[in-house]
């Protein structure tokens, strides 16, 4: 698959992204932080795992599972 984007556009893109959408200056920061990670056994090798993550972007925090 060719990317039909020219450089200069997808700076552009990039830019307008960073700027406009993500605020990167004022929310430089993402987060992904897991509080609990727990696992049981279901059979010989095999696991079911649960967690209670939260991602944190554009300064709100949103629970991740």
């Amino acid at each position: 698959m060719t990317d039909s984007v020219s450089p200069k556009d997808r700076e552009d893109i990039e830019s307008r992204m960073r700027r406009e959408v993500l605020e990167t200056a004022s929310y430089p920061d993402v987060v992904f932080q897991c509080n609990e990670i727990t696992a049981d056994k279901v059979a010989d090798n095999w696991y079911r795992q649960r967690s209670r993550c939260e991602l944190r972007l554009h300064g709100v925090n949103r629970p991740f599972r």
